[in-house]
């Protein structure tokens, strides 16, 4: 019958729905199969169907009726009759598959009738191997796939979801970048206003969060296409108020590594990163003498005078150059000094100058130095009650900075 041709499923055997995924649990388990097999193997992706229904009035149409969140990758695919009628200078879309195969002579061909039938594989698995086979044949033909369907507004805008799976970071149009450095407190608005005019998905920010769930100072940006990739990497090392945010092109690569990291941190049990990247436990790089993919550039001291102010610490590391609000001197929730701080330096070259600077001396005291990564700091800054607030502090290779005292609680 009808169900039968259009979905694979017979209309004699009950079973066949009784015992089938739901709706949800389908696009989860084809979502994490793209993950698996394309994002980390840093390959890229696209969705083909044939004809627009599938996708834009089924999909679309029942994710909506059932508050379902779609992906973004599932906005933007491409109508097999749509690109046949290009392919073979049609009047119009070919009606049926068979119509498809008679004009492409693949009709005669060994167990193409048979997959017609559905009688092979089943008539979902026989419908698209002779989709692949349809495919195959235009290619040969020398047909290009250029510009895809996507879904307009307002219909997508209804389904969109709000956070987003690393399937996403694999379309074959737009990428990737990686923020770091963003206040703790920063935001996804805060992030959209930093980037300007570049052009980010939908859901397309990701931000790089600790085991307790805190800001590690990094985030994912996934952005609309190569001329906003371009316009990304210029803001590299602009100001988010008193921060320099570092920008780098990232790939599918490394995101899904993170992604990665972070299921084996929470392997005894939680929510898998894959059902939501936005706020996913990102095991952070040592960020202090490894490449730029890993943290903010960041030393712990230990050994300090109980009554070290900022200004001292600026003394200690010479013109060594510290971002704004870049010291954080440690006390108690008393306000007693404990004897550490975390410094957070511009760049990679002065977090090792500052390492070469252990056991100097502050007064009569040895100073104690430290590699450290944005994940430490969050976790001893995450450990305070109540707010935070740092005074800033800031200082070039030769300028002059804040004399007032950076507390947090530990």
């Amino acid at each position: 019958g009808g169900t039968n041709g259009f979905s694979g499923v017979d209309e004699n055997h009950g079973g066949d729905l009784l015992y089938s995924p739901s709706l949800v649990e389908a696009i989860r388990q084809f979502d994490e199969y793209l993950f698996e097999a394309f994002v980390k193997q840093n390959r890229n992706f696209c969705l083909l169907c044939d004809g627009p229904w599938d996708v834009q009035q089924l999909l679309v149409g029942e994710a909506t009726k059932k508050s379902i969140a779609l992906n973004d990758h599932f906005r933007t695919f491409y109508d097999l009759r749509a690109e046949f009628q290009k392919c073979y200078e049609l009047d119009a879309p070919p009606g049926d598959r068979r119509t498809m195969l008679e004009i492409c002579n693949l009709l005669g061909e060994e167990g193409v009738l048979a997959r017609l039938e559905g009688t092979i594989r089943g008539p979902g698995l026989d419908d698209c191997a002779l989709l692949g086979q349809i495919i195959q044949r235009m290619l040969n033909e020398g047909h290009v796939f250029g510009e895809p369907v996507v879904i307009p507004e307002p219909e997508w805008s209804a389904v969109c979801a709000r956070s987003v799976t690393p399937g996403v970071s694999s379309m074959v149009v737009g990428g990737i970048v990686r923020l770091r450095g963003l206040p703790w407190s920063c935001t996804e608005e805060d992030i959209l206003t930093f980037l300007e005019d570049v052009k980010v998905i939908p859901g397309g920010i990701n931000f790089v969060l600790n085991s307790q769930k805190k800001s590690t100072g990094e985030a994912f940006a996934q952005v609309a296409d190569a001329e906003s990739m371009e316009l990304a990497v210029l803001r590299h090392r602009h100001s988010m108020g008193h921060r320099y945010v570092e920008v780098f092109r990232s790939s599918p690569q490394e995101m899904a590594s993170a992604l990665g990291k972070a299921d084996m941190r929470r392997a005894n049990g939680g929510p898998s990163s894959f059902a939501q990247v936005t706020g996913s436990n990102h095991a952070t790089q040592d960020p202090v003498g490894t490449s730029a993919g890993g943290g903010s550039y960041v030393a712990r001291m230990r050994g300090l005078p109980f009554s070290v102010t900022e200004e001292q610490i600026l003394q200690f590391f010479g013109d060594l150059e510290i971002p704004p609000h870049g010291i954080h001197i440690l006390s108690t929730s008393d306000g007693r000094a404990v004897g550490e701080a975390y410094v957070e330096f511009s760049s990679e070259l002065m977090a090792k100058k500052a390492l070469q600077k252990d056991k100097a001396k502050i007064g009569s005291r040895y100073i104690e130095l430290f590699k450290a990564s944005t994940a430490d700091l969050a976790s001893v800054l995450d450990r305070q009650p109540g707010g935070t607030s740092t005074a800033g502090s800031s200082r070039g290779k030769s300028g002059a900075g804040s004399s007032r005292k950076s507390r947090r609680w530990v």
